[in-house]
């Protein structure tokens, strides 16, 4: 059994992260405190996660309104992942500028936050690789910048989404 208490403060305009600290007290450990810097789109994913969790099984609580997408080749492949907040509008843009189609991925349309999207983006990249890599993926660069300081937590973010909706693979 764990107990959680938080304390939240959030200073979206300055320095666009949310500090979360609080007390986690566990009957088997004792107790301890901690403090976490999050961004602010992750703090949205994990808050409303622990407010709303899985409603259903494959389903996520919404935290905004971009979605996650992707192309298949021919042969049906995955040739090309993306995020969008207006996947109409971006359908419409590829077929007219690379002549694919995209089709939204189940689960992940229209309910995440931008972190969310660019974490589960940069998940399909790494499980299909980049065509310059050796990889499927017409994709020219990362969606996170590995040298971002968020990269892992937001990477594991993405991979989560992915899991929770089925997605195959995760």
């Amino acid at each position: 059994m764990v107990s959680v208490a938080v304390d939240v403060g959030v200073d979206v305009l300055g320095s666009r992260k949310v500090t979360v600290g609080g007390v986690v007290r566990s009957a088997a450990t004792g107790c301890a405190a901690g403090v976490v810097t999050l961004g602010v789109g992750e703090f949205i994913g994990v808050a409303a996660d622990a407010i709303f969790g899985l409603q259903d099984a494959g389903t996520i609580a919404p935290t905004g309104v971009f979605s996650v997408y992707e192309s298949y080749n021919a042969a049906g492949d995955v040739q090309y992942v993306g995020i969008t907040n207006d996947i109409a509008r971006r359908a419409a843009e590829h077929a007219r500028a690379k002549g694919i189609t995209i089709d939204p991925i189940s689960g992940l349309s229209g309910n995440l936050s931008k972190y969310d999207a660019h974490g589960v983006e940069q998940a399909l990249i790494d499980f299909y690789g980049l065509a310059k890599n050796g990889g499927t993926l017409l994709n020219r660069i990362n969606s996170i910048a590995r040298s971002n300081p968020n990269f892992p937590a937001q990477l594991q973010r993405g991979i989560d989404l992915l899991r929770r909706v089925g997605y195959p693979g995760f």
